[in-house]
Order: C-alpha cells, then sequence, then structure tokens
C-alpha cells in the first residue's frame, strides 16, 4: 500500500533521473555491489535482516514517478527484495567463478525499476562451509557509496540481533535543508563563485569524441607497498593530504598525456555533516576541480595548486551539480570536464558478522556502464584503506586507447606520486612520458 501523499526529490535524485530517463535501457541507476562473508552465516537470518532495515529506513521503500514534468517519491508501507540463496558448494572452483560471472553479467546489467520500491536485488552463494558471496544491486535513487557502508554496519546488527539504537532516518531532513539552503543567500554566494571559478573554462580536448560511450573499461592496479607506507608516513594518517599528493600526480599525468594546462576534472563527495554521516540515502554531490598550470610549473607547484582548489571547492561545494550545469553549463554536455578523479576510503579492517566477517571484493568487472551523455575520456578512483593499502581504477574508453596506454599511463602516475613523496621538484617538461 502506498502512503498518500507525494514527496518532493532532491537535486541528486532529480540529475540522477534525467539520466535515466534518457536511456531506461541502461542500468544507470544501479550501484553494485559483490561481498565476501569469511566463516558461517544464516541465509534466512541474513534475509530477515535485509528485510528488518527496509522497514528501518523509509528511503529504502521508495519508488519515483514523473507527473507533468515533475518528479516524485513515493514510500511504500511495505518493504521489496529480490535476494534469493544459491548453494554450489561440491562444484570446482572454475564452475563457481564462471557461475557467479554469469550472474554479474546479468544482474548489472538489468536496470533497477524506478516506479517499484525495489531496494535491493541479487543473491547470497555458498561457496564452501564458511565461503559466502553476496552479489547484489541497490537502487542509486535511495543510497551512494558511503550509505553501503551504514548499511552493512546496521545489517550486521540486525543479523546479531544486538539492541543498539537504528541509525537516523533523516534523509527527510536532509532534504528539507537542501531546499532551505537554495533560498538562502548561502545559495547565491556559491553560485557568485561558480560562476567566477568556472568563468572561461573550455573542457574541449583533442582526443574526446563526438558520441559518448555506454561502456566504459577499466584498468585495476595497487597502490605499491613501499609507496603506500610513504603517503601514510607523510600524511600521518589522514586522507586530506593523501587526497592532494594522489590528486596532483593525476593532473601532472593529464598535463602530460593531453597537453593540458587548463585542467578540469569532476568527482564525488559524500555532502554529509556530521548529523548525516550514517545517513542511508543518496546524499553525495558532483564538482568540477579546476586546475590551471601556467608556464612550466614544477611538482610542488601542482601541488600547491591542486590543494588550494581542494580548498576552495570544500568551502563551495553544498551547491548541487545539478544547479552548476543548468545555470553555468546551460544543459550543455559539452562543458562537462572529460576526466573523473575520485578517493574512497574503505574500512581498515573487515566488519564482524556473526561469526563471520565482511569485505567487499574489488574487481567485479573488467567494464562498467557509462550513462552515454557525457564526453569522458579518462578517469581515476581510489580505494583508499589508511595506512594499509589502496587500489587503482582506471576508467577508459575503449574506442580511445588500448589496455597497454592506460597501463603505462598508470605506471607513470605512480612515478609521479612517489616523487611528490620525496619531495621532488622536477619542471613539467622535464618529466619522461611514455
Amino acid at each position: 500500500m502506498i502512503q498518500a501523499h507525494l514527496l518532493p526529490t532532491t537535486y541528486q535524485q532529480k540529475l540522477l533521473w534525467h539520466i535515466v530517463k534518457n536511456k531506461p535501457e541502461l542500468p544507470f541507476a544501479n550501484l553494485n555491489i559483490h561481498i565476501k562473508f569469511d566463516g558461517s552465516i544464516e541465509p534466512q537470518t541474513l534475509l530477515n535482516a535485509f528485510k528488518n532495515l527496509i522497514m528501518e529506513q523509509d528511503g529504502l521503500r521508495t519508488s519515483f514517478h514523473e507527473i507533468e514534468g515533475v518528479l516524485w517519491r513515493l514510500i511504500h508501507t511495505e518493504p521489496m527484495i529480490d535476494l534469493e540463496f544459491t548453494d554450489i558448494r561440491g562444484t570446482t572452483p572454475e564452475h563457481q567463478n564462471k557461475f557467479m560471472q554469469a550472474f554479474i553479467e546479468k544482474t548489472f546489467s538489468n536496470p533497477m525499476p524506478m516506479d517499484l520500491p525495489l531496494a535491493v536485488r541479487g543473491r547470497l552463494f555458498q561457496l564452501g562451509d564458511e565461503d559466502f558471496r553476496l552479489i547484489a544491486t541497490l537502487n542509486h535513487m535511495v543510497t551512494d557509496g558511503l550509505s553501503i557502508v551504514s548499511l552493512f554496519f546496521r545489517l550486521a546488527q540486525l543479523y546479531q540481533q544486538t539492541n543498539l539504537p537504528a541509525p537516523p532516518s533523516n534523509f527527510e531532513t536532509f532534504a528539507e535543508e537542501q531546499n532551505h539552503f537554495l533560498k538562502s543567500p548561502r545559495e547565491l554566494r556559491q553560485m557568485n563563485f561558480w560562476r567566477q571559478y568556472l568563468d572561461g573554462y573550455d573542457p574541449t580536448d583533442s582526443f574526446s569524441l563526438q558520441s559518448a560511450p555506454d561502456k566504459l573499461y577499466l584498468y585495476h592496479t595497487l597502490l605499491p607497498s613501499e609507496t603506500m607506507r610513504k603517503l601514510a608516513a607523510s600524511s600521518e594518517g589522514t586522507l586530506s593530504h593523501a587526497h592532494f599528493i594522489m590528486q596532483s600526480a593525476y593532473m601532472v599525468l593529464l598535463a602530460k598525456a593531453f597537453e593540458l594546462k587548463d585542467i578540469g576534472i569532476f568527482s564525488i563527495l559524500a555532502n554529509r555533516s556530521r548529523e548525516y554521516r550514517s545517513t542511508i540515502g543518496y546524499l553525495a554531490n558532483i564538482v568540477i576541480y579546476r586546475t590551471m598550470l601556467n608556464d612550466d610549473p614544477s611538482l610542488q607547484d601542482v601541488l600547491a595548486l591542486t590543494e588550494s582548489s581542494l580548498h576552495q571547492v570544500a568551502r563551495n561545494a553544498k551547491l548541487p551539480y545539478l544547479k552548476v550545469w543548468r545555470e553555468i553549463f546551460h544543459e550543455d554536455y559539452d562543458r562537462i570536464p572529460r576526466f573523473f578523479f575520485n578517493l574512497i576510503p574503505q574500512p581498515d579492517k573487515p566488519l564482524p558478522f556473526g561469526s563471520a566477517t565482511v569485505q567487499a571484493v574489488p574487481g567485479l568487472s573488467d567494464w562498467i556502464y557509462w550513462n552515454g551523455q557525457e564526453h569522458y575520456t579518462l578517469g581515476l578512483t581510489i580505494y583508499m584503506t589508511m595506512p594499509n593499502s589502496a587500489g587503482l581504477e582506471w576508467r577508459y574508453d575503449s574506442r580511445l586507447f588500448k589496455k597497454e596506454t592506460v597501463q603505462a599511463w598508470s605506471d607513470f602516475y605512480l612515478r609521479i606520486v612517489n616523487d611528490l613523496l620525496d619531495s621532488k621538484n622536477s619542471k613539467l617538461s622535464e618529466l619522461v612520458f611514455p
């Protein structure tokens, strides 16, 4: 049964809806997970925990409907979940991997329905007596990357039937605060910042194609252990300095690979103040970082410029990206940066889950769907587990570059990270590029 009233949507949801609406056959609103349980778990208890979690969180029982050009939310009273259990013990590891990969291809390629309150769809596989895998898709319209961490922390509590209080179901408060902000003088000040910050910015380059890709291909590698040790030491265990180093090296790569001086990249911020740290919902915001590398800067110059840009954007990151795209870019996809950088913190130890522990399995596939509208040249996502490890995921348009090219660029990038950590100060013109 559906509640009688319609609820307004946030700008984040409107932006994703715009993308989904243009190509409904592609899974742009899918948020995919592959979770490994080390230890014994009870499948039915896990399913019950999922249902209880969805009952706690109104946002996970939401469907979306466009009425006369306006997007609305409907919160349903009953949970909707599509989660099955399959026992594949007794088969060979090769068969298990092939079976799960086929399921990944099918599930991740199937768009989540917007007109139904389906929060999760997937399957729990049992590979051994103490080896379980959860392969599932969540609806990105009602959750984001940081929400997944909160979701599994709460799921573990419900699975173990602890009496800890539920995390706040305060997404409605967030939506109200966003609307209040958009009517306040702060919105005007931030919009003025973005107009000045992006004034004269031209993202065109000689590499991008006229048509955008439907798929991006992936190249995965790890930060070498010695580099990770130096990064952790220089950052004193915090992510902010590590972010400066890693993004600066990416700027150097773009400057060398594409001969750019005025570099713009888009990135995703958690967009969460203290009271929303554990909120389950789609709160994340997109921002653009712009760095102008005039003359022939040194590595330390690039580091200083990148740090300055990060600080400026952080002070003006509350303005929803959809407002920037509409009011400054005039909904022109050609104005959007072709490059992407994101650093995502990861839990530094496995999550206890009954008698088992939980960890994400990286490298779900060698490709992901893109939205098929925006130009895309090269992206880098770093999954950082401070102070232990960092995984690098390069995203690229295979119509433009071969995997071997991206691999060579990745090697160059790692060399620049080391140079920055060693306080080297070469001019960009002095760097040997593959």
